[in-house]
């Protein structure tokens, strides 16, 4: 039985093929990560929400505002009884989600 080394298509052994796709796929993703690199890390963060997060889009305009201030106070909730870690997750999720809003707003409303 043969391995994947082995293999070959047209002629071209499958590990040289192989190899030439990830040089292809890494240098086409170059320019994207560059620019992905250069967002500030709340911008990175707000692309790519939980499934929490996620839930809050199906949400019209104003209530998203009103969950974003919910998710606010929880945070300033757990600051206040001392749970640090805690709040600055909660206060990041809702730059996060203030952010996309705003994006959404200003590109797409």
């Amino acid at each position: 039985m043969e391995g994947m080394n082995d293999l070959e298509v047209d002629g071209t052994p499958f590990s040289v093929l192989m190899d030439q796709a990830v040089k292809l796929k890494s240098s086409s993703g170059k320019v994207l990560r560059k620019r992905y690199d250069s967002y500030p890390r709340y911008v990175q963060e707000s692309m790519f929400h939980d499934e929490n997060m996620k839930s809050l889009r199906s949400l019209e305009f104003e209530e998203r505002i009103q969950a974003t201030e919910e998710i606010n106070e929880v945070g300033k909730m757990l600051f206040v009884q001392s749970q640090f870690l805690e709040a600055s997750i909660q206060y990041q999720n809702a730059l996060r989600f203030s952010f996309f809003l705003l994006f959404f707003h200003l590109f797409f409303l």
